[in-house]
């Protein structure tokens, strides 16, 4: 652990680095200086873990080099040392944050303990941090999952507005920019969950995929097709490795499409090619390949608009006498069946769009957590597929008038208990949920719909109209007003307090005083 010395005077900077048994203890001492303006241009490149600080110096004095220290984020924790045993120089050090207050002549046993008890906080520090970046990075890869598994499955996702509200995604983190997206999914005889199969394809350079497990526990991987053959050859590699770990692996591969919102139809069409795997014993299945596949007749246009005018209007007797004749126009002669299929997956993917774009919040229209694709491939008969389709519209335009009734208020009761809360460092979305008895995705919805912000961004908005209110009605500790306001540390809070205000907390603070 670094340590660097700051006092105007040679002897004690010289009896500090001889007195000291800083190696037996796993400290270095890095460099000194004999006034704060030295000490922070040496700071700023070397990053010591530690300063010992005296307050009475030429140019910037210790707390003035402190100060600027944090100005400028350098993660240095300070240690003063002064002859002056004046409360008031203890107080700024306080405030500023410094770890202890020691008094010259300079007890070098207090002095030790009290870099030991540091060090062993500094590294606490440090391993929690660690840890707390791998829980949000692991929240993180788990969100983006869920958001790219309803994505495939045409569910509420598609509108990625309840993520919004997790103030870990960034909209970056939602942006594939491939020329054209197909999906390959991938069967193995033995579990293989999404790490793993990264772990096994690390090793090759095609990177340009999402990999992610779908609710069958099958891997899918979201790929840019522009170039085929790279991607042939990627997945063959990675088939040989999963067979050297005896993992069988089989692959289908959909067809390309042009948007990242349509690959709901690639992975469906993937499924089908996978089924087909085993029997054609290949280790890689295209669906346009198969003999069958042909392509399928999508929904006409102008039922399109006739359904989407039923579900708007709130019409369910219109909407199910629509769907029935389109059903039952499969009736009489031949016809494909996954064909079938595909036309019901359009109808409901146009369902959820309908009722998202016009709620202005993400809908899911299915209960259960298998895929549509595996729900229809578990009926044999058009008249089941009918009356399922006629069942899920009825249901959805049901909530959707129960929806319309009901939400106007919901905005209002959040709005409530943020401000009853918000000093509550614990605070969470899934707390106001369970505590409103409501739909987490709900409430995240109705709110950004109504206030045009996230729940998390009015809440951090309050926080900082409250932390303005305390330094204008005269409160000056930093550490309190973040604590009285819901924040966990002084140092979050004194990032939020000047992304939102221009000022940090101190610089603000001054302004009051002119």
């Amino acid at each position: 652990m670094k340590v660097y010395l700051v006092d105007d005077e040679f002897y004690v900077r010289t009896s500090l680095r001889r007195n000291l048994p800083w190696e037996d203890h796993g400290f270095e001492v890095v460099g000194e200086a004999n006034n704060g303006k030295s000490a922070l241009e040496d700071i700023m490149v070397l990053r010591p873990d530690i300063a010992i600080v005296d307050i009475n110096m030429p140019i910037y004095d210790g707390l003035e080099l402190i100060r600027r220290l944090q100005e400028n984020k350098i993660p240095c924790r300070c240690i003063i040392l002064t002859g002056y045993n004046e409360f008031s120089y203890a107080q700024q050090a306080l405030r500023l944050g410094v770890y202890d207050y020691i008094l010259k002549p300079i007890d070098y046993i207090l002095l030790m303990d009290t870099l030991v008890e540091l060090g062993n906080e500094i590294c606490s520090t440090e391993s929690l941090s660690k840890r707390i970046s791998d829980l949000e990075l692991e929240k993180k890869e788990r969100l983006l999952e869920q958001y790219y598994n309803d994505l495939i499955s045409c569910s509420s996702a598609v509108y990625k507005a309840v993520y919004d509200d997790q103030d870990i995604l960034a909209p970056e983190d939602f942006i594939l920019d491939y020329k054209a997206y197909c999906i390959a999914v991938i069967q193995t005889s033995m579990p293989l969950g999404s790490d793993d199969f990264k772990e096994i394809s690390g090793v090759f350079p095609f990177r340009n995929y999402i990999c992610c497990c779908d609710s069958q526990k099958r891997i899918f991987l979201i790929l840019d097709s522009s170039d085929k053959k790279a991607l042939v050859e990627f997945l063959e590699s990675c088939i040989r490795e999963l067979k050297k770990l005896n993992y069988s692996p089989h692959v289908g591969i959909g067809t390309q499409c042009s948007s990242l919102n349509l690959v709901y139809r690639s992975y469906n069409e993937a499924i089908i090619a996978l089924r087909n795997n085993c029997l054609l014993k290949k280790g890689i299945t295209f669906y346009d390949e198969l003999d069958n596949a042909g392509g399928y007749q999508k929904v006409e246009a102008k039922l399109q608009h006739r359904l989407k005018a039923c579900v708007l209007e709130k019409n369910i007797s219109g909407t199910q006498r629509l769907l029935t004749e389109f059903y039952d126009s499969f009736l009489p002669g031949e016809y494909m069946f996954h064909s079938l299929i595909f036309n019901t997956i359009e109808l409901v993917h146009m369902l959820v769009d309908t009722l998202s774009t016009r709620l202005s919040m993400p809908v899911s229209v299915l209960n259960s957590s298998d895929s549509i694709l595996d729900i229809l491939n578990g009926m044999t008969d058009v008249r089941d597929i009918k009356n399922w389709i006629i069942k899920i519209y009825t249901a959805a335009m049901q909530n959707f008038l129960l929806t319309s009734a009901a939400d106007s208020g919901v905005t209002a009761k959040i709005e409530t208990f943020i401000q009853e809360n918000y000093s509550n460092p614990e605070f969470s979305i899934p707390l106001l949920s369970d505590a409103l008895f409501l739909n987490y995705s709900y409430l995240c919805a109705c709110f950004k719909r109504d206030k045009h912000m996230t729940i998390n961004d009015y809440l951090n908005n309050l926080r900082i109209e409250k932390a303005v209110e305390f330094f204008q009605n005269g409160v000056i500790n930093v550490t309190y007003v973040a604590e009285k306001t819901g924040f966990n540390n002084a140092g979050y809070f004194s990032k939020k307090f000047k992304k939102e205000i221009g000022l940090s907390p101190s610089e603000y603070i001054k302004t009051l005083k002119k």
